[in-house]
């Protein structure tokens, strides 16, 4: 298993399991237990799955090493990767992020917290069902205390591995609150209720406030942008929400806002008339109920977060001998090729992005173009389609010959050029230019 989470994920895959079960047998002071591990049989299973594809892909591709392991693995964690195209969410920020993320459980933290055994207790004799929490705490702390100290890349779901445990704990300290009758259960319970009411009040009054706003389908022009740079974090674009923006996410909104109220308060009224395992079932329905809400609000981002309907007006025309090219860093626009199954050029997208390594290579393909390059390649007489994102719109329309490229679809602030007049409805980029409002200068 560890062998497999190297091919996945990389040195944590080793780092993290073997430090859990290391500070394990530490803390119970039980150095036998080593002996079960079978760590020479183990060691070469380990290698026996996980060192074939290294070796093959150093192989294949002299440098991968440095790269792979000292490039992304130790120089993002110490903030010197190159290229630098990666954030640390700052550490309160990251560990205050957590009670977002474990909403609404987190209200019932502390519970899991009361289930960390007595460090005094520690030791040969402690019993397995505490050995068990132990190791639960030794799981989810050592993941916690790792990405705390790395400084180069910290994201909040980085975390992720340290959840299920997380969860078990959170479980086993409900349950034994519920059946001790913890006095302040009802109390978190009703502060939950009330923070759910604050919830659908907030959403009341957007939803309220959208109402003169008619839905057009794209959400785009209705949300906020900000710097790039802030959406290298994974909850960002709840920051590109306005008022306005709820015109399009009104259905997610009502259904989010029932749910805060009616599922919240179902539960505390059963709380209260002490019917616990119902109360936590309800929260847990709830919440269920909400993630259809979200993932129902989260593709009305589709024209912000896709180029699906980007991909689809460009397949009606698009022959063998056509050609699609990016402009920019290829994660600005990777479902391109993914939609129209075919390869594209990258235009000014090599320089200080995650293709430049590999673009070193004698035996790459036909793939970057430079500003020398791309005149000659838009004159050619096959189509010629560039998809433009909407952080190098500028650049990239200040290269195009206004009247020799048309845009053909635009969607999320993207837009598809192509060096031929498909139809005779569409716009030169000279006329566009014209108006100020059109396109980015």
């Amino acid at each position: 298993m560890m062998a497999l989470a190297v091919l996945t994920l990389g040195l944590i895959g080793v780092i993290f399991p073997l430090g859990i079960l290391f500070f394990f047998i530490v803390f119970t002071r039980n150095w036998k237990r080593w002996r079960e591990l079978r760590m020479v049989s183990s060691a070469l299973i380990f290698l026996a799955v996980a060192l074939p594809w290294h070796l093959l892909a150093e192989h294949r591709a002299p440098g991968f090493f440095w790269s792979y392991f000292i490039n992304e693995h130790f120089k993002r964690a110490l903030g010197t990767r190159y290229p630098p195209d990666y954030e640390a969410v700052p550490l309160v920020l990251w560990w205050a992020l957590h009670l977002v993320w474990f909403f609404p459980w987190s209200f019932f933290l502390p519970y899991a917290l009361r289930e960390f055994p007595r460090p005094r207790t520690w030791g040969k004799a402690l019993e397995p069902a505490q050995q068990a929490r132990l190791l639960l705490f030794i799981w989810a702390g050592l993941i916690l205390f790792f990405f705390s100290l790395t400084s180069g890349s910290r994201m909040e779901y980085y975390s992720f591995g340290a959840w299920p445990a997380i969860a078990i704990l959170l479980g086993l300290g409900l349950a034994r609150a519920e059946e001790t009758h913890a006095p302040w259960l009802p109390r978190l319970q009703a502060g939950l209720a009330l923070a759910g009411a604050l919830a659908a009040l907030c959403l009341g009054y957007f939803v309220w406030s959208s109402l003169n706003i008619a839905a057009t389908g794209d959400i785009s022009g209705l949300i906020e942008y900000h710097a790039l740079s802030t959406y290298r974090l994974s909850m960002a674009h709840i920051f590109d929400l306005t008022p306005q923006a709820f015109a399009e996410l009104r259905g997610p909104a009502i259904m989010a806002l029932l749910v805060f109220l009616a599922g919240f308060g179902a539960a505390w009224r059963l709380r209260r008339r002490g019917r616990a395992t119902a109360a936590t079932l309800t929260v847990a329905f709830a919440m269920a109920v909400f993630y259809f809400a979200a993932n129902w609000a989260f593709q009305k981002f589709e024209p912000r977060m896709s180029s699906r309907q980007l991909a689809n007006a460009i397949l009606p025309y698009l022959r063998p001998q056509d050609q699609i090219v990016q402009y920019g860093d290829f994660n600005s626009g990777s479902s391109i090729p993914f939609y129209t199954h075919r390869h594209v050029w990258i235009f000014n997208g090599c320089i200080g992005t995650n293709l430049e390594f590999g673009s070193k290579y004698p035996d790459v393909p036909p793939t970057f173009l430079d500003d020398q390059q791309f005149p000659a390649f838009w004159q050619s007489s096959d189509r010629i389609f560039l998809f433009v994102p909407e952080e190098f719109a500028p650049a990239a329309i200040s290269r195009l010959p206004p009247n020799r490229s048309y845009l053909l679809a635009a969607s999320g602030g993207k837009y598809i050029f192509v060096n031929q007049p498909l139809r005779p409805d569409l716009p030169r980029l000279a006329s566009l230019l014209q108006d100020q409002r059109t396109l980015p200068h």
